[in-house]
């Protein structure tokens, strides 16, 4: 459609799903999705048949970013990072990015310099970014896109680091990268230390317990870890009532023998940061060769009485 006066910004061939009357079932769609500045149409190269997709006067501002995956394409605009899946609903996957997005993406770069690159074997959409005013890509938003088939998950976002990549390519298992200073970075056995840690910061959503009006106490949280060696000083901190200043509770280890399974340590919340409407926990790492990887977290609460007084019983919320 030439009448709205907006330039192509990115071509991709996908297939999606469309529903069949005769059949009464779905079929396979070869289509090509046309992105513009405020608006994504789909083309049937056979039908000629072309559709304006519903995004709510959204399109693509970082042409790079458009990658095609069997689950869906995926694209980025000054707003964030979106999901055209297989029946052509646009979803807004960014949305728990939103503050990452625009507090530290150099959004004035994202046409030049924004690159996405999908994995197929890890199932994650990469997206190299300028940041905190830099003109080339320093920093990847990771979105893992594995459990988003499980009912109600919505998927789940990394940041990566001094990322210096701008483009990225894979053959059967392997995966390339290409760098700013002409370097092809290939992946060997996972990602390995290079003299300095690879640092390991989770901060997890805020929990209100299932109850968001209600002042609770929470005494403990257990966080769960898989490694696969001993890891040292590992940290927790929190965060109450949706503060942005983290409290640290005590450092633990996580020894040889627990390393071969899943490895839980008992931490007591700081008093100052017990009485709360909201929690936010932090996990972070950051000792040499060490990996770990945070697989849940359990919490220890128990709910006041409108007179701030605790009722009987604990109750205990995993994640």
């Amino acid at each position: 459609n030439s009448a709205d006066g907006q330039e192509i910004t990115a071509l991709v061939n996908f297939f999606a799903e469309s529903y069949s009357a005769g059949s009464g079932g779905s079929a396979r769609e070869d289509l090509v999705l046309a992105f513009k500045n405020s608006s994504v149409y789909a083309i049937n190269p056979e039908t000629r048949e072309v559709k304006k997709l519903d995004t709510k006067g959204l399109g693509c501002t970082a042409p790079s970013s458009v990658k095609a995956t069997a689950d869906g394409v995926f694209f980025a605009n000054a707003s964030g990072v979106y999901l055209i899946d297989k029946q052509l609903q646009v979803r807004f996957i960014g949305r728990s990015m939103v503050g990452k997005w625009h507090d530290n993406v150099n959004l004035d770069e994202i046409w030049d310099h924004a690159v996405g690159h999908a994995s197929a074997r890890d199932r994650k959409y990469q997206i190299f970014l300028p940041v905190n005013g830099g003109t080339v890509a320093s920093q990847a938003h990771v979105f893992d896109w594995s459990r988003m088939q499980d009912e109600g998950h919505p998927g789940g976002w990394t940041r990566w680091l001094n990322q210096p990549f701008t483009c990225g390519a894979s053959q059967d298992e392997t995966e390339f990268w290409g760098t700013t200073d002409g370097r092809v970075v290939v992946e060997v056995d996972g990602w390995v230390d290079d003299g300095v840690a690879i640092p390991l910061t989770v901060t997890h959503k805020a929990f209100d317990f299932g109850l968001p009006g209600s002042r609770k106490t929470v005494s403990h949280v257990v966080p769960r870890l898989r490694a696969i060696q001993d890891c040292s000083s590992v940290q927790m901190s929190v965060a109450a009532d949706l503060g942005t200043s983290f409290t640290n509770m005590e450092s633990f280890d996580i020894l040889a023998a627990d390393a071969k399974k899943i490895a839980q340590e008992r931490l007591s919340i700081p008093a100052a940061s017990r009485k709360c409407t909201f929690l936010q926990p932090k996990l972070e790492h950051s000792t040499l060769d060490e990996n770990c990887t945070l697989t849940g977290l359990d919490f220890v609460v128990s709910l006041e009485s409108s007179k701030g007084i605790k009722e009987p019983g604990r109750d205990s919320e995993s994640e």
